[in-house]
Protein backbone atom coordinates (compact mmCIF):
# COMPACT_ATOMS: atom_id res chain seq x y z
CA UNK A 1 0.00 0.00 0.00
CA UNK A 2 1.26 3.45 -0.88
CA UNK A 3 2.37 5.27 2.29
CA UNK A 4 1.62 8.65 0.67
CA UNK A 5 -2.06 7.72 0.48
CA UNK A 6 -2.13 6.87 4.21
CA UNK A 7 -0.39 10.11 5.08
CA UNK A 8 -2.61 12.22 2.89
CA UNK A 9 -4.98 14.28 4.99
CA UNK A 10 -8.67 14.14 4.19
CA UNK A 11 -10.09 17.62 3.60
CA UNK A 12 -13.70 18.68 3.04
CA UNK A 13 -14.30 20.75 -0.08
CA UNK A 14 -15.01 24.40 0.45
CA UNK A 15 -18.65 24.87 1.37
CA UNK A 16 -20.81 26.62 -1.20
CA UNK A 17 -23.01 28.59 1.19
CA UNK A 18 -25.40 29.72 -1.52
CA UNK A 19 -26.01 26.15 -2.64
CA UNK A 20 -26.55 25.05 0.97
CA UNK A 21 -28.92 27.97 1.45
CA UNK A 22 -30.96 26.81 -1.55
CA UNK A 23 -31.22 23.35 0.00
CA UNK A 24 -32.47 24.83 3.29
CA UNK A 25 -34.95 26.96 1.35
CA UNK A 26 -36.34 23.92 -0.50
CA UNK A 27 -36.95 22.33 2.90
CA UNK A 28 -38.43 25.42 4.58
CA UNK A 29 -40.73 26.70 1.80
CA UNK A 30 -43.35 23.91 2.03
CA UNK A 31 -43.30 24.23 5.82
CA UNK A 32 -43.97 27.96 5.56
CA UNK A 33 -46.71 27.47 2.94
CA UNK A 34 -48.61 24.93 5.03
CA UNK A 35 -48.17 26.96 8.20
CA UNK A 36 -49.95 29.81 6.40
CA UNK A 37 -52.67 27.46 5.15
CA UNK A 38 -53.21 26.21 8.70
CA UNK A 39 -53.37 29.77 10.02
CA UNK A 40 -56.13 30.76 7.59
CA UNK A 41 -58.08 27.54 8.21
CA UNK A 42 -57.62 27.65 12.00
CA UNK A 43 -55.85 24.30 11.83
CA UNK A 44 -52.57 23.17 13.34
CA UNK A 45 -49.39 21.34 12.30
CA UNK A 46 -45.77 21.02 13.45
CA UNK A 47 -43.74 24.19 12.88
CA UNK A 48 -41.23 22.01 11.03
CA UNK A 49 -42.37 18.87 9.26
CA UNK A 50 -39.24 16.70 9.11
CA UNK A 51 -40.61 14.63 6.22
CA UNK A 52 -39.50 17.18 3.58
CA UNK A 53 -35.81 16.66 4.37
CA UNK A 54 -35.70 13.21 2.74
CA UNK A 55 -37.02 14.20 -0.73
CA UNK A 56 -34.83 17.33 -0.65
CA UNK A 57 -31.80 15.14 0.07
CA UNK A 58 -32.64 12.88 -2.90
CA UNK A 59 -32.96 15.96 -5.12
CA UNK A 60 -29.41 16.98 -4.16
CA UNK A 61 -27.90 14.01 -6.02
CA UNK A 62 -26.80 14.22 -9.65
CA UNK A 63 -28.42 10.95 -10.69
CA UNK A 64 -31.64 11.61 -12.64
CA UNK A 65 -33.45 8.51 -11.34
CA UNK A 66 -32.68 9.46 -7.73
CA UNK A 67 -33.86 13.03 -8.36
CA UNK A 68 -37.14 11.84 -9.90
CA UNK A 69 -37.61 9.62 -6.86
CA UNK A 70 -37.08 12.75 -4.79
CA UNK A 71 -39.84 14.58 -6.68
CA UNK A 72 -42.25 11.68 -6.16
CA UNK A 73 -41.36 11.59 -2.45
CA UNK A 74 -41.95 15.33 -2.28
CA UNK A 75 -45.43 14.89 -3.82
CA UNK A 76 -46.33 12.11 -1.37
CA UNK A 77 -45.16 14.29 1.54
CA UNK A 78 -47.41 17.15 0.38
CA UNK A 79 -50.38 14.78 0.08
CA UNK A 80 -49.83 13.50 3.63
CA UNK A 81 -49.53 17.09 4.81
CA UNK A 82 -52.84 17.98 3.15
CA UNK A 83 -54.52 14.90 4.62
CA UNK A 84 -53.45 15.85 8.14
CA UNK A 85 -55.10 19.25 7.68
CA UNK A 86 -58.31 17.86 6.17
CA UNK A 87 -58.76 15.22 8.86
CA UNK A 88 -58.90 17.93 11.53
CA UNK A 89 -62.30 18.88 10.10
CA UNK A 90 -63.47 15.59 8.58
CA UNK A 91 -62.37 13.26 11.37
CA UNK A 92 -63.74 10.11 9.76
CA UNK A 93 -61.76 10.33 6.51
CA UNK A 94 -59.19 7.73 5.60
CA UNK A 95 -57.24 7.33 2.38
CA UNK A 96 -59.81 4.98 0.90
CA UNK A 97 -62.62 7.45 1.56
CA UNK A 98 -60.65 10.21 -0.17
CA UNK A 99 -60.01 7.89 -3.10
CA UNK A 100 -63.76 7.20 -3.45
CA UNK A 101 -64.45 10.93 -3.45
CA UNK A 102 -62.10 11.83 -6.35
CA UNK A 103 -64.60 11.15 -9.22
CA UNK A 104 -66.96 13.79 -7.81
CA UNK A 105 -64.46 16.62 -7.49
CA UNK A 106 -66.04 18.75 -10.20
CA UNK A 107 -69.55 18.29 -8.79
CA UNK A 108 -68.41 19.65 -5.43
CA UNK A 109 -69.18 23.13 -4.06
CA UNK A 110 -66.90 25.96 -5.22
CA UNK A 111 -65.05 26.08 -1.87
CA UNK A 112 -64.00 22.45 -2.32
CA UNK A 113 -62.91 23.05 -5.90
CA UNK A 114 -60.80 26.02 -4.81
CA UNK A 115 -59.01 23.92 -2.19
CA UNK A 116 -58.48 21.08 -4.68
CA UNK A 117 -57.05 23.52 -7.19
CA UNK A 118 -54.74 24.99 -4.57
CA UNK A 119 -53.50 21.53 -3.65
CA UNK A 120 -52.86 20.63 -7.31
CA UNK A 121 -50.96 23.89 -7.77
CA UNK A 122 -48.79 23.13 -4.74
CA UNK A 123 -48.19 19.57 -5.97
CA UNK A 124 -46.77 21.01 -9.20
CA UNK A 125 -44.99 24.17 -8.09
CA UNK A 126 -43.30 23.08 -4.85
CA UNK A 127 -41.54 19.95 -6.24
CA UNK A 128 -40.43 21.81 -9.38
CA UNK A 129 -39.06 24.64 -7.25
CA UNK A 130 -37.22 22.12 -5.06
CA UNK A 131 -35.79 20.48 -8.20
CA UNK A 132 -34.42 23.82 -9.36
CA UNK A 133 -33.03 24.82 -5.95
CA UNK A 134 -31.13 21.56 -5.49
CA UNK A 135 -29.26 21.43 -8.77
CA UNK A 136 -25.45 21.17 -8.40
CA UNK A 137 -25.52 20.57 -4.66
CA UNK A 138 -22.55 19.43 -2.54
CA UNK A 139 -23.77 16.06 -1.33
CA UNK A 140 -21.48 15.95 1.69
CA UNK A 141 -22.84 19.16 3.22
CA UNK A 142 -26.51 18.54 2.54
CA UNK A 143 -26.11 15.02 3.96
CA UNK A 144 -24.48 16.36 7.14
CA UNK A 145 -27.20 19.01 7.47
CA UNK A 146 -29.91 16.38 6.99
CA UNK A 147 -28.36 14.23 9.72
CA UNK A 148 -28.32 17.27 12.00
CA UNK A 149 -32.02 18.00 11.32
CA UNK A 150 -32.94 14.36 11.97
CA UNK A 151 -31.00 14.55 15.24
CA UNK A 152 -33.06 17.61 16.26
CA UNK A 153 -36.24 15.73 15.40
CA UNK A 154 -35.13 12.72 17.42
CA UNK A 155 -34.27 14.85 20.47
CA UNK A 156 -37.11 17.38 20.43
CA UNK A 157 -39.85 15.61 18.49
CA UNK A 158 -39.74 11.83 18.50
CA UNK A 159 -38.31 11.56 22.03
CA UNK A 160 -38.88 14.89 23.72
CA UNK A 161 -42.41 15.80 22.69
CA UNK A 162 -41.41 19.48 22.61
CA UNK A 163 -44.76 21.17 21.91
CA UNK A 164 -46.23 24.62 21.45
CA UNK A 165 -49.77 25.93 22.00
CA UNK A 166 -51.56 27.49 19.04
CA UNK A 167 -54.52 29.77 19.60
CA UNK A 168 -56.72 31.67 17.15
CA UNK A 169 -59.92 33.09 18.59
CA UNK A 170 -61.54 30.13 20.38
CA UNK A 171 -59.38 27.55 18.62
CA UNK A 172 -56.69 26.13 20.91
CA UNK A 173 -54.48 23.17 20.08
CA UNK A 174 -51.05 21.76 20.81
CA UNK A 175 -48.50 20.54 18.33
CA UNK A 176 -44.81 19.83 17.99
CA UNK A 177 -42.12 22.29 17.03
CA UNK A 178 -40.50 19.59 14.91
CA UNK A 179 -42.19 16.33 14.01
CA UNK A 180 -43.09 13.90 11.21
CA UNK A 181 -46.53 14.24 9.65
CA UNK A 182 -46.24 10.71 8.30
CA UNK A 183 -45.73 9.45 11.84
CA UNK A 184 -48.66 11.62 12.96
CA UNK A 185 -51.03 10.09 10.43
CA UNK A 186 -49.92 6.56 11.28
CA UNK A 187 -50.43 7.28 14.97
CA UNK A 188 -53.80 8.87 14.27
CA UNK A 189 -55.08 5.92 12.25
CA UNK A 190 -53.12 3.21 14.07
CA UNK A 191 -51.57 2.11 10.79
CA UNK A 192 -54.86 2.22 8.83
CA UNK A 193 -53.63 4.97 6.53
CA UNK A 194 -51.07 2.87 4.72
CA UNK A 195 -53.12 -0.32 4.99
CA UNK A 196 -55.99 1.41 3.18
CA UNK A 197 -53.78 1.52 0.08
CA UNK A 198 -54.12 -2.20 -0.47
CA UNK A 199 -56.83 -3.61 1.82
CA UNK A 200 -60.41 -3.77 0.44
CA UNK A 201 -63.38 -2.25 2.24
CA UNK A 202 -64.97 -4.43 4.91
CA UNK A 203 -68.59 -4.60 6.00
CA UNK A 204 -68.92 -5.14 9.75
CA UNK A 205 -71.64 -5.18 12.43
CA UNK A 206 -72.11 -1.72 13.91
CA UNK A 207 -70.11 -1.71 17.17
CA UNK A 208 -71.89 -0.73 20.36
CA UNK A 209 -69.02 -1.21 22.77
CA UNK A 210 -67.92 2.42 22.52
CA UNK A 211 -69.70 5.40 24.03
CA UNK A 212 -69.57 7.27 20.71
CA UNK A 213 -71.43 4.54 18.83
CA UNK A 214 -75.22 4.81 19.02
CA UNK A 215 -78.06 4.24 16.54
CA UNK A 216 -81.31 6.17 16.28
CA UNK A 217 -83.18 3.55 14.22
CA UNK A 218 -83.36 1.28 17.26
CA UNK A 219 -86.68 3.06 17.95
CA UNK A 220 -88.27 1.58 14.80
CA UNK A 221 -89.45 -1.77 16.12
CA UNK A 222 -91.79 -4.57 15.10
CA UNK A 223 -94.67 -4.78 14.67
CA UNK A 224 -93.79 -2.12 12.12
CA UNK A 225 -96.03 0.82 11.40
CA UNK A 226 -97.71 0.70 7.99
CA UNK A 227 -96.05 3.92 6.81
CA UNK A 228 -92.50 4.84 7.79
CA UNK A 229 -90.33 7.79 6.75
CA UNK A 230 -86.65 7.52 7.71
CA UNK A 231 -84.54 10.59 7.00
CA UNK A 232 -80.76 10.60 7.44
CA UNK A 233 -80.01 14.30 7.71
CA UNK A 234 -76.66 15.54 6.42
CA UNK A 235 -74.56 17.28 9.11
CA UNK A 236 -77.38 17.56 11.66
CA UNK A 237 -76.03 18.61 15.05
CA UNK A 238 -77.27 18.46 18.59
CA UNK A 239 -76.85 21.94 20.04
CA UNK A 240 -75.55 22.31 23.58
CA UNK A 241 -77.89 25.25 24.10
CA UNK A 242 -81.22 23.50 24.65
CA UNK A 243 -83.21 26.64 23.85
CA UNK A 244 -81.43 26.92 20.49
CA UNK A 245 -82.09 23.23 19.82
CA UNK A 246 -85.79 23.72 20.52
CA UNK A 247 -85.80 26.70 18.15
CA UNK A 248 -84.56 24.48 15.28
CA UNK A 249 -87.44 22.00 15.81
CA UNK A 250 -90.00 24.64 16.81
CA UNK A 251 -92.45 24.30 13.89
CA UNK A 252 -92.54 20.53 14.30
CA UNK A 253 -92.97 20.75 18.09
CA UNK A 254 -95.84 23.22 17.73
CA UNK A 255 -97.93 20.44 16.15
CA UNK A 256 -97.41 17.97 19.02
CA UNK A 257 -101.16 17.61 19.55
CA UNK A 258 -101.33 16.00 16.11
CA UNK A 259 -98.91 13.21 17.07
CA UNK A 260 -99.34 9.93 18.91
CA UNK A 261 -95.87 10.62 20.32
CA UNK A 262 -92.93 12.99 19.84
CA UNK A 263 -89.39 12.26 21.04
CA UNK A 264 -86.35 14.51 20.62
CA UNK A 265 -82.94 13.14 21.47
CA UNK A 266 -79.30 12.87 20.58
CA UNK A 267 -76.97 10.09 19.54
CA UNK A 268 -73.21 9.88 19.67
CA UNK A 269 -71.84 8.71 16.35
CA UNK A 270 -68.64 8.55 14.36
CA UNK A 271 -68.10 8.07 10.65
CA UNK A 272 -68.90 9.40 7.20
CA UNK A 273 -72.31 9.77 5.55
CA UNK A 274 -72.28 6.30 3.98
CA UNK A 275 -71.50 4.84 7.39
CA UNK A 276 -74.39 6.85 8.83
CA UNK A 277 -76.70 5.32 6.23
CA UNK A 278 -75.54 1.77 6.91
CA UNK A 279 -75.79 2.42 10.65
CA UNK A 280 -79.43 3.47 10.53
CA UNK A 281 -80.67 1.19 7.75
CA UNK A 282 -78.76 -1.98 8.52
CA UNK A 283 -76.98 -1.74 11.88
CA UNK A 284 -73.74 -2.12 9.89
CA UNK A 285 -70.60 -0.10 9.26
CA UNK A 286 -67.60 -0.20 6.94
CA UNK A 287 -63.87 -0.09 7.45
CA UNK A 288 -61.22 0.92 4.94
CA UNK A 289 -63.45 2.85 2.59
CA UNK A 290 -66.99 2.70 1.31
CA UNK A 291 -66.73 0.59 -1.84
CA UNK A 292 -69.64 -1.76 -1.17
CA UNK A 293 -69.99 -2.93 -4.78
CA UNK A 294 -68.38 -6.28 -4.07
CA UNK A 295 -70.27 -7.13 -0.89
CA UNK A 296 -72.56 -10.15 -1.10
CA UNK A 297 -76.32 -9.61 -0.91
CA UNK A 298 -76.42 -11.88 2.14
CA UNK A 299 -74.55 -9.26 4.13
CA UNK A 300 -77.60 -6.99 3.92
CA UNK A 301 -80.33 -9.49 4.83
CA UNK A 302 -81.06 -7.70 8.13
CA UNK A 303 -81.37 -4.23 6.60
CA UNK A 304 -84.70 -2.59 7.37
CA UNK A 305 -85.78 -2.29 3.69
CA UNK A 306 -85.04 -6.00 3.17
CA UNK A 307 -87.09 -6.93 6.23
CA UNK A 308 -90.01 -4.74 5.14
CA UNK A 309 -89.87 -6.09 1.58
CA UNK A 310 -90.74 -9.51 2.98
CA UNK A 311 -93.79 -7.89 4.57
CA UNK A 312 -94.92 -6.47 1.20
CA UNK A 313 -93.91 -2.85 1.86
CA UNK A 314 -93.23 -0.48 -1.01
CA UNK A 315 -89.59 0.56 -0.42
CA UNK A 316 -88.24 3.71 -2.04
CA UNK A 317 -85.14 5.87 -1.55
CA UNK A 318 -84.51 9.55 -2.31
CA UNK A 319 -81.18 11.34 -2.61
CA UNK A 320 -80.48 14.60 -4.44
CA UNK A 321 -76.96 13.69 -5.59
CA UNK A 322 -76.01 11.51 -8.55
CA UNK A 323 -76.52 7.75 -8.29
CA UNK A 324 -72.82 7.00 -8.86
CA UNK A 325 -71.68 8.92 -5.78
CA UNK A 326 -70.29 6.33 -3.37
CA UNK A 327 -71.77 3.63 -5.64
CA UNK A 328 -75.30 4.12 -4.28
CA UNK A 329 -76.76 2.92 -7.58
CA UNK A 330 -75.41 -0.55 -6.80
CA UNK A 331 -75.67 -0.28 -3.00
CA UNK A 332 -79.34 0.64 -2.57
CA UNK A 333 -80.79 -2.45 -4.34
CA UNK A 334 -78.66 -4.58 -2.02
CA UNK A 335 -80.18 -2.79 0.95
CA UNK A 336 -83.64 -3.71 -0.35
CA UNK A 337 -84.97 -0.66 -2.18
CA UNK A 338 -87.34 -1.47 -5.05
CA UNK A 339 -87.44 2.12 -6.28
CA UNK A 340 -84.62 4.66 -6.25
CA UNK A 341 -84.84 8.37 -7.02
CA UNK A 342 -81.57 10.25 -7.58
CA UNK A 343 -80.65 13.53 -9.25
CA UNK A 344 -80.92 11.84 -12.66
CA UNK A 345 -84.64 11.23 -12.08
CA UNK A 346 -85.24 14.83 -10.93
CA UNK A 347 -83.72 16.85 -13.75
CA UNK A 348 -86.77 19.13 -13.83
CA UNK A 349 -86.23 20.13 -10.20
CA UNK A 350 -84.24 23.07 -8.84
CA UNK A 351 -80.58 22.34 -8.17
CA UNK A 352 -78.69 23.57 -5.13
CA UNK A 353 -75.00 24.20 -4.61
CA UNK A 354 -74.12 21.06 -2.68
CA UNK A 355 -72.57 18.73 -5.26
CA UNK A 356 -74.86 20.31 -7.88
CA UNK A 357 -77.69 18.10 -6.64
CA UNK A 358 -81.46 18.44 -6.40
CA UNK A 359 -82.49 20.77 -3.57
CA UNK A 360 -84.01 19.06 -0.54
CA UNK A 361 -86.86 21.58 -0.72
CA UNK A 362 -87.91 19.96 -4.02
CA UNK A 363 -88.22 16.46 -2.56
CA UNK A 364 -90.91 16.97 0.11
CA UNK A 365 -93.76 16.78 -2.41
CA UNK A 366 -92.29 13.62 -3.96
CA UNK A 367 -92.18 11.96 -0.54
CA UNK A 368 -95.85 12.79 0.07
CA UNK A 369 -96.83 11.14 -3.25
CA UNK A 370 -95.19 7.87 -2.26
CA UNK A 371 -97.36 7.64 0.85
CA UNK A 372 -100.47 8.68 -1.10
CA UNK A 373 -100.05 5.89 -3.63
CA UNK A 374 -99.15 3.00 -1.31
CA UNK A 375 -100.85 1.64 1.82
CA UNK A 376 -97.65 0.05 3.17
CA UNK A 377 -94.60 2.22 2.47
CA UNK A 378 -91.07 2.62 3.71
CA UNK A 379 -89.55 5.84 2.38
CA UNK A 380 -85.88 6.59 2.97
CA UNK A 381 -84.40 10.02 2.30
CA UNK A 382 -80.75 11.00 2.53
CA UNK A 383 -80.64 14.80 2.50
CA UNK A 384 -77.99 16.75 0.62
CA UNK A 385 -78.44 20.54 0.72
CA UNK A 386 -77.06 20.85 4.26
CA UNK A 387 -73.69 19.42 3.20
CA UNK A 388 -70.63 21.55 3.97
CA UNK A 389 -70.01 24.42 3.08
CA UNK A 390 -73.67 25.29 3.78
CA UNK A 391 -74.05 27.66 0.87
CA UNK A 392 -75.76 30.98 1.64
CA UNK A 393 -77.42 30.76 -1.77
CA UNK A 394 -79.44 27.74 -0.58
CA UNK A 395 -80.83 29.49 2.51
CA UNK A 396 -84.24 31.12 2.03
CA UNK A 397 -85.51 30.82 5.61
CA UNK A 398 -83.79 33.02 8.21
CA UNK A 399 -86.11 32.30 11.13
CA UNK A 400 -83.23 31.13 13.34
CA UNK A 401 -81.51 34.22 14.75
CA UNK A 402 -77.91 33.16 15.36
CA UNK A 403 -76.80 36.21 17.32
CA UNK A 404 -79.64 35.62 19.80
CA UNK A 405 -77.77 32.46 20.85
CA UNK A 406 -74.27 33.96 20.79
CA UNK A 407 -73.47 32.43 17.40
CA UNK A 408 -71.68 34.63 14.89
CA UNK A 409 -74.03 35.57 12.08
CA UNK A 410 -73.06 34.22 8.63
CA UNK A 411 -70.51 31.84 10.15
CA UNK A 412 -70.45 28.26 8.91
CA UNK A 413 -72.04 27.20 12.17
CA UNK A 414 -74.85 29.71 11.76
CA UNK A 415 -75.48 28.68 8.15
CA UNK A 416 -75.61 25.02 9.15
CA UNK A 417 -78.21 25.70 11.84
CA UNK A 418 -80.28 27.91 9.54
CA UNK A 419 -80.33 25.17 6.91
CA UNK A 420 -81.64 22.63 9.38
CA UNK A 421 -84.19 25.06 10.77
CA UNK A 422 -85.31 25.63 7.19
CA UNK A 423 -85.56 21.87 6.64
CA UNK A 424 -87.60 21.19 9.78
CA UNK A 425 -89.94 24.09 8.99
CA UNK A 426 -90.64 22.43 5.65
CA UNK A 427 -91.00 19.05 7.34
CA UNK A 428 -93.64 20.65 9.58
CA UNK A 429 -95.52 21.69 6.44
CA UNK A 430 -95.22 18.16 5.02
CA UNK A 431 -96.64 16.72 8.25
CA UNK A 432 -99.83 18.74 7.69
CA UNK A 433 -100.51 17.12 4.33
CA UNK A 434 -103.39 14.58 4.29
CA UNK A 435 -101.15 11.96 2.64
CA UNK A 436 -98.99 11.92 5.76
CA UNK A 437 -101.66 10.74 8.21
CA UNK A 438 -100.44 7.74 10.21
CA UNK A 439 -96.82 8.07 9.08
CA UNK A 440 -94.06 7.29 11.58
CA UNK A 441 -91.13 9.66 11.04
CA UNK A 442 -87.54 9.32 12.23
CA UNK A 443 -84.96 11.99 11.37
CA UNK A 444 -81.38 11.21 12.44
CA UNK A 445 -78.12 12.98 11.70
CA UNK A 446 -75.37 11.11 9.90
CA UNK A 447 -72.54 12.86 11.79
CA UNK A 448 -71.60 16.18 13.35
CA UNK A 449 -71.06 19.01 10.92
CA UNK A 450 -67.47 19.65 9.82
CA UNK A 451 -66.41 23.29 9.61
CA UNK A 452 -63.23 24.94 8.36
CA UNK A 453 -64.06 27.88 10.59
CA UNK A 454 -64.10 28.07 14.40
CA UNK A 455 -63.06 24.43 14.59
CA UNK A 456 -62.98 24.00 18.36
CA UNK A 457 -65.66 26.66 18.90
CA UNK A 458 -68.04 24.52 16.85
CA UNK A 459 -67.54 21.59 19.20
CA UNK A 460 -68.50 23.87 22.07
CA UNK A 461 -71.76 24.68 20.28
CA UNK A 462 -72.53 21.06 19.33
CA UNK A 463 -72.85 17.90 21.39
CA UNK A 464 -72.98 15.34 18.61
CA UNK A 465 -75.91 14.63 16.27
CA UNK A 466 -79.61 14.64 17.08
CA UNK A 467 -82.76 12.72 16.17
CA UNK A 468 -86.48 13.37 16.04
CA UNK A 469 -89.05 10.55 16.27
CA UNK A 470 -92.80 11.01 15.97
CA UNK A 471 -95.96 9.39 14.65
CA UNK A 472 -98.67 11.45 13.02
CA UNK A 473 -102.18 10.58 14.15
CA UNK A 474 -104.37 8.68 11.67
Amino acid sequence: MNENILKKEFQLPKCDKKALGRFILSFLIPNIVFLLVCFFLSATRPVINIDYIFPCLLLAFNNKVIRITGVLSYVVTILIEAYMIIVQFFHFLDLAALRDFIPFVFDAPSEYIFLYSLLVLLLIVLPLFAWYLNEKQQKIYVTLLSIFVFALYYLFGYMGGFTYTYQKSDYVAKNYYIFSQFRSVETLRDGLFTRSLYEPAQLLPYPKDREDRERAAEVIKPPYNGKILLIVSESLNSLKNNQAQQEVFLKVIEQKNNYDFLVLGEIRVDGATVQGELRELCNLTTENGHDTRHFDMGNFSMCLPQILNKQNYHTVSFHGAGSTMYHRRSLYPKLGFKKMVFNEQMQDKKRCHSFKGTCDSEIFSLVAKEFANNDKSFVYWLTLTSHYPYSKKDIFNNRFECEKFDIKNDSYICRNIKMHTQFFDQLAELIQQPEMKGVEILVAGDHMSPTFEENIASIRKFKTTSFLHLKIKD
